[in-house]
């Protein structure tokens, strides 16, 4: 087992007890053992928005929008990007310029995920069907008559 195995391991125990401090600690020693990784970054942000309180969320919004950059279609990175965001732009504490900027990234990160949506149900995708609401509206439950 490497390191990184042994601190991913941890990681996991750490997030089975609830412990989110000690879990991104481990987090921050793979973020410096492979620095390029978009879902060690992913990651280490879901474990601050999960800490709350707005310096928490500061992090993972900045590590949200890393993940994005190393992986432009990382959708969880966006969701969480655009949540982290919301959440900077809805507390009490937030000046009035932050206020701005998380508005406007969070507005961005919504084009984008809708943009992904879009290309995925789009006829020409070879992802899933090509009239997705009409595949759903033809689904039926139990027996048909």
């Amino acid at each position: 087992m490497s390191d990184w195995e042994a601190w991913q391991e941890l990681m996991d125990l750490y997030l089975k007890e609830g412990d989110y401090a000690k879990a991104a600690f481990c987090m921050e020693e793979l973020l410096m053992s492979n620095p390029h990784n978009a879902i060690y970054y992913t990651r280490y942000a879901e474990i601050k928005y999960t800490q709350g309180g707005l310096e928490n969320m500061e992090l993972a919004k900045t590590y949200f929008g890393q993940a994005v950059k190393l992986n432009p279609k990382n959708v969880r990175a966006l969701f969480g990007l655009r949540l982290s965001c919301e959440q900077i732009a809805s507390s009490t504490k937030t000046s009035s310029q932050k206020k701005k900027e998380a508005i406007k990234i969070a507005e961005y990160a919504s084009q984008l995920i809708k943009q992904r949506y879009a290309a995925a149900t789009s006829p020409t995708s070879s992802r899933g069907p090509p009239n997705l609401a009409a595949s759903l509206c033809a689904l039926t439950i139990g027996e048909k008559s």
